[in-house]
This record gives structure tokens, C-alpha cells and sequence, in this order.
């Protein structure tokens, strides 16, 4: 049998350390198994993302795991680029004027989980010229589903927010729609419903994020960043760190 230590120099995906234990065997989708490993840093466990030709085990998962991990910690600045940069619909001046917008909000300390490019950016796709405040106003009032439905009042202040700090940059001048979000009552579930949907879970991984965010009541995008570091088993406690709306 092909040592896989020997193959590739292996390291933990989440803190890169290279000390680890060996954790069991993992059974993959095809049926083969191949060794797990425990970070003794982090405590992240993970298999060896290298390719045992003599076991013929596949590393899809293990691929996908690292790509998905690489998309996640891709940085604002990248995503935006990416966006602008994809745009068929608009000119070049547009899709200038869209660099020039994420650079404005970076440089006025905006949060960098702001969809204010993505807003304005669907707007120029609509067809708004976003030199002219009233020409946007006119398409934010007249937005609506891809069923032909009329899009929400709230959904329409937040695309006001958006181009209001796009009109802020251009040092125009408008008088921003005073657009009101509906109120309604969320769904709440049962407890006995939120409990069988996570024993109705088809991985521990996905069952344990289930249980986190029934206990914590935290934020999705708060409990996806959760680390081991965070994780205090003495107090029973769990830090969180990244806050969504700080």
C-alpha cells in the first residue's frame, strides 16, 4: 500500500499546520476508504487531498472541500472585480463608474459584506443611466419580479440606500424615495420541528451547524464562521467572532 504521508506533504486546510493524528478511516461516495487525519493545532480533522493510484481512491470530495474553502475566503475586493468585470449589458464607462463605486465604499469604511455594487450594478443592467438620479429613480419604481409581481417597498429602499451613496460619490444631487418596508409576521417554527429537521440530517457536520444555530440563535453567516478556536468545551460556550451586522 502507497503511504500517503510519503506521497504529499500534509497540512490542515484550516490553520496549515503540518503536526496531526491519525483519526480513523473515511469511507468516500465509491466506496473506498482512505485515512483521516486530526489537526493537533486546530483540531480540524480532514483527509490527505493527494490521489493513492495503488488504492484508487478519488479526491473529489477532497477537491471540492479545498475549493470551497478557497471561495469562502476570497476577499471582497476580488468578488466585486469579478462582478464588474462580468457585466454584458452595460458600457464601459458603466462598468468604470462601478470600479470607481466599490473603491468609494472601501476608502468610506463600508462593511465588506455591502451589496451596494451588486444593487447599483443591477440597476445599469436594467438599463439606468447612473448619471441621472431621477432616470433611477424612475427604474427603481418601476422593478419588479421575473414573474412580472412588483418588487417589495423594502426591497426598493434598500436599492435607494445602494445609488444614494453612488449619488453621494458623484457629488450629485436628488431627493432619495421615501419608500416603507412592509411589516409581517416570520414563521416561527415548533421546537419539535426545528428537532426533526436536524435528526432528518444526512451528515453530522450539517447536523451539528443545525443544532448551533438552534441553540446560539446565531446569524448563518456567524455560525458558518465558527472555528475550533472559538469553541470553549470547559464553559460550554461558543465565541462569536464575525459578527454579520458587527
Amino acid at each position: 500500500m502507497l503511504n500517503l504521508e510519503s506521497v504529499c506533504l500534509l497540512k490542515c486546510p484550516q490553520c496549515g499546520s503540518e503536526k496531526h493524528f491519525k483519526d480513523g478511516m473515511r469511507k468516500l461516495a465509491n466506496g473506498a476508504e482512505t485515512q483521516r487525519y486530526l489537526c493537533r493545532k486546530c483540531g480540524f480533522r480532514y483527509i490527505a487531498p493527494c490521489y493513492d493510484s495503488l488504492n484508487n481512491i478519488s479526491n473529489d470530495l477532497a477537491d471540492s472541500q479545498i475549493s470551497a474553502r478557497r471561495a469562502k475566503n476570497l476577499s471582497a475586493t476580488q468578488r466585486h472585480k469579478f462582478c464588474v468585470g462580468e457585466i454584458k449589458k452595460v458600457d464601459a464607462d458603466t462598468k468604470g463608474l462601478l470600479t470607481q463605486f466599490y473603491a468609494y465604499l472601501e476608502k468610506e469604511a463600508f462593511s465588506a459584506e455591502s451589496d451596494y455594487v451588486d444593487k447599483v450594478k443591477h440597476l445599469a443592467v436594467l438599463g439606468a443611466n447612473l448619471r441621472d438620479p431621477e432616470h433611477v429613480k424612475t427604474i427603481i419604481g418601476q422593478m419588479k419580479r421575473q414573474d412580472g409581481t412588483p418588487l417589495k417597498n423594502g426591497t426598493k429602499m434598500l436599492y435607494s440606500y445602494a445609488y444614494d451613496s453612488m449619488v453621494k460619490m458623484l457629488k450629485l444631487s436628488w431627493e432619495i424615495p421615501h419608500y416603507h418596508q412592509e411589516d409581517f409576521d416570520p414563521f416561527v417554527p415548533d421546537e419539535t420541528e426545528l428537532d426533526a429537521l436536524i435528526n432528518a440530517a444526512k451528515s453530522k457536520l450539517l447536523a451539528t451547524y443545525l443544532q448551533a444555530l438552534k441553540e446560539t440563535f446565531a446569524d448563518p453567516g456567524e455560525a458558518l464562521r465558527i472555528k475550533w478556536l472559538d469553541v470553549d468545551s470547559n464553559r460550554q460556550t461558543i465565541s462569536i467572532r464575525y459578527p454579520v451586522k458587527h
